[in-house]
Formats: C-alpha cells, sequence, structure tokens
C-alpha cells in the first residue's frame, strides 16, 4: 500500500516537472517531495506506525484539493 502510494506522488511529480517554473507548481513539488521522503521513512521502519500514514495520508488529500483548485 505505502509503496503505490508512493509510486503516485512520483508519477503525479514526474507529471508536473513540466509546470515547474510556475511558482505554484514549484511549491507542490517541493511539498510532494517531502511527503515522498516521509513515505520512505515509515517503509524503512520495521513497525509501521499508522498515525503518521494517516497524517501523510491527509497531507496528500489537502495537496489534491490544492492542485484542483489551482488548476
Amino acid at each position: 500500500m505505502i509503496r503505490d502510494q508512493k509510486q503516485s506522488l512520483l508519477l503525479i511529480i514526474k507529471l508536473l516537472e513540466e509546470y515547474k517554473q510556475d511558482v505554484f507548481f514549484a511549491g507542490i513539488i517541493n511539498e510532494l517531495n517531502i511527503i515522498t521522503s516521509e513515505y520512505n521513512n515509515i517503509s524503512n521502519d520495521n513497525v509501521l506506525n499508522e498515525k503518521q500514514l494517516i497524517l501523510i495520508n491527509g497531507k496528500v488529500e489537502k495537496l489534491r484539493n490544492r492542485i484542483v483548485e489551482g488548476i
């Protein structure tokens, strides 16, 4: 599950790279990269911290909303 979510974020980042000159999208790309590294930290832990995963999923949802509103 975590790997799939991380792969989805990486795909979104690749798609947005075309627009990285735009300040709005540059900020989104930066935040997505931060979230991707948070997924890396979780997947490297032996014990899955569900609270961390819920927080990360909330961040992803907020970014989705920002992207939709910004487009």
